[in-house]
């Protein structure tokens, strides 16, 4: 009928949107037939996310709660950037990353999960247990973390004012109208900092916990910075279609993170598996050895 196929038009258009809120269309750099490959690798990466959160979760990684927050706050940036993609292509009539204010706001769900995720292991850090549970207030570097932040403002500070002392006024009016916007690229900086920052602390959780396998998380976490700096690159050339190629590229390397993060937090789970089964083991030795000495005796 009439209305059925008026429904499924309604259910297809909706379904082409979704799958379009991550691509730049024919600007992608890449041959015709790879013209939305960005969305399909964007969409594979979600599985190998989901699997990585699913590991932290486990109570054998011991994942410090407060990290493990930061760690699924990831997913609100993720799903953010779908409706407002959808918004910059139907309200703007262009991508998301050519419509700053939509663009600055959902990046900014990035570079809060990436705090979150930064402190939970620096609380880790200096807890008794290693687990952020039991905190040494006296040993939180609340003055350390509070500089982190104060540099990242002060930098931006500092660029906002070069901007007006240095550059002329026309010069700033004759850059493109999808130039991000100081704001923005403050967000894109601290999300890349506290994600560094991170990545160094999940290092040292390694040796606080003694699951040695958190290392190689810390090392599967650098294929993001990677990712992290290919749109960074784009945008610097206010998202010229020309390097277009950059986006897939980081859509490659965000696929290739993620299922490097899912492989690397199986394997804390399986260290602690086995870090948990040595005292029972170590036990039930002590107890062979007091038994055959009773019987000998």
């Amino acid at each position: 009928s009439r209305g059925t196929r008026t429904r499924v038009a309604a259910v297809q258009e909706v379904v082409g949107q979704l799958s379009d809120a991550w691509s730049v269309g024919t600007a992608n750099g890449l041959p015709p037939q790879l013209e939305g490959i960005e969305t399909q690798l964007f969409q594979a990466s979600l599985l190998p996310e989901l699997l990585y959160l699913w590991f932290l979760s486990r109570p054998e990684a011991k994942t410090p709660p407060l990290a493990n927050t930061g760690a699924r706050m990831l997913l609100l940036f993720v799903f953010a950037t779908i409706p407002a993609g959808i918004a910059a292509k139907v309200q703007f009539g262009d991508t998301l990353a050519n419509v700053d204010v939509l663009h600055g706001t959902s990046e900014s769900l990035l570079t809060f999960s990436n705090l979150v995720l930064a402190l939970g292991f620096s609380r880790a850090l200096f807890t008794v247990d290693g687990e952020g549970k039991e905190l040494d207030l006296g040993a939180f570097p609340a003055k350390g973390i509070a500089k982190f932040v104060g540099l990242i403002a002060g930098v931006c500070g500092l660029g906002f004012l070069a901007s007006n002392l240095l550059i002329d006024s026309s010069t700033l009016d004759m850059e493109p109208s999808n130039a991000l916007s100081l704001p923005t690229w403050a967000v894109h900086v601290s999300s890349v900092a506290e994600w560094t920052l991170a990545t160094s602390l999940v290092w040292k959780f390694a040796e606080k916990s003694g699951n040695q396998a958190w290392k190689g998380l810390s090392v599967a976490m650098c294929l993001n910075l990677l990712n992290a700096y290919t749109p960074c690159t784009w945008h610097a050339f206010y998202n010229s279609p020309a390097i277009g190629a950059l986006v897939p590229l980081q859509a490659l390397l965000t696929l290739t993170g993620s299922s490097a993060r899912a492989f690397a937090a199986y394997r804390v789970c399986e260290e602690g598996k086995r870090l948990e089964a040595q005292p029972e083991a170590q036990a039930n030795t002590t107890d062979k050895e007091s038994s055959s000495s009773s019987s000998s005796s």
